[in-house]
């Protein structure tokens, strides 16, 4: 990814839709794979406001056991399922998600 692109907001939302075409759990390994990168504060942020948080809000049901898992063995993930905020993610699917995550340094 260039750095013209980061300045776009959407670069992490046009990222998922083409990872939602392989399946929630590809789009979910991308999402790690891309966080093993070290990225921009900003990046950070937008993908877990972006990709992540679409992710459970469209298939939050068929990747919460994963999701669950990797946030005990990653606590980068962990950290990054912090920045996730609820909007339309299923209440049953909200309250695991709340419980994996690491909300330290998003306030």
């Amino acid at each position: 990814m260039d750095d013209d692109y980061e300045g776009s907001p959407m670069w992490a939302n046009d990222i998922l839709m083409d990872l939602m075409e392989g399946g929630p759990q590809e789009a979910l390994q991308m999402i790690v794979m891309i966080l093993e990168r070290d990225l921009s504060k900003k990046r950070f942020e937008m993908l877990a406001a972006g990709p992540l948080e679409d992710l459970l809000k469209s298939s939050g049901e068929v990747v919460i056991d994963q999701i669950e898992k990797e946030a005990t063995q990653n606590p980068k993930f962990a950290t990054l399922l912090g920045g996730v905020w609820k909007s339309e993610i299923k209440d049953e699917v909200w309250n695991r998600v709340q419980k994996a995550r690491d909300q330290n340094g998003w306030d």
